[in-house]
């Protein structure tokens, strides 16, 4: 039986034996107020990103333009895993620029970034 961890990123192939552990990069807080701010870019290649909103109100999730009654509810003290485009380095995809907003008292979402990511051609 293999042990925990070994080298490198696991994968589905490895079931049974360790985690699956995916590295990931915290980013910067970003506070959101009454405005749509820019909290992440969504990478092309499919990899989740895990958006905490870790105080504060709820904030809405969505596009450039998004708004209170058109975004995505994320509560505060909440967080939601958020993937875009095809699930594969190999395949490519198309990057995805989020964007949130609050009605009216602000809240930082703080995005964590996969930095190593297997993407479906791996998990075969």
């Amino acid at each position: 039986m293999a042990t925990f961890p070994n080298n490198g990123v696991q994968y589905a192939p490895n079931a049974g034996t360790d985690p699956a552990v995916v590295p990931v990069t915290i980013g910067s807080g970003v506070s959101v107020t009454t405005t749509a701010t820019s909290l992440v870019t969504i990478p092309a290649n499919g990899a989740p990103v895990l958006l905490v909103n870790g105080s504060g109100a709820t904030v809405y999730l969505g596009g450039s333009g998004v708004t209170t009654s058109t975004g995505y509810a994320l509560a505060a003290s909440t967080a939601v895993y958020v993937t875009y485009g095809a699930p594969s380095p190999q395949i490519g995809g198309q990057s995805l620029a989020l964007y949130g907003i609050v009605s009216s008292t602000g809240s930082t979402v703080t995005p964590y970034t996969a930095t190593a990511w297997p993407g479906a051609a791996n998990l075969l």
